[in-house]
């Protein structure tokens, strides 16, 4: 952007993201069958032009019973000491979606 007033003018450099229009989530295991056993899930954004990107390290997620499984900030989930179902949001740019994981003793 250039910005003028009178003689004097200065530039300015916006970048623009697009946001995505999806996010899809993927785990190798989404039941764990034993204390503090541990699963990695991975989140994809995707856009309207077709693209995908790795969004996994810009998530925010959350468990909503972490005593069932808890999820840390790189998206992987340890399961607790409590055998139930709960379910792990993630949330980037605006854009949420969720998985569920059991954990089984």
């Amino acid at each position: 952007i250039k910005a003028t007033y009178m003689t004097a003018s200065g530039f300015r450099l916006i970048t623009v993201e697009k946001l995505p229009v999806k996010l899809m989530v993927a785990g190798s295991d989404l039941d764990l069958h034993s204390n503090k056993k541990t699963t990695q899930l991975t989140a994809m954004a995707f856009y309207s032009d077709g693209t995908k990107k790795d969004v996994t390290a810009s998530v925010t997620w959350e468990s909503s019973f972490p005593e069932f499984a808890s999820v840390s900030s790189s998206g992987l989930v340890t399961a607790g000491s409590v055998a139930g179902t709960t379910t792990i949001k993630k949330t980037y740019r605006g854009v949420s979606n969720s998985v569920v994981i059991t954990t089984k003793k």
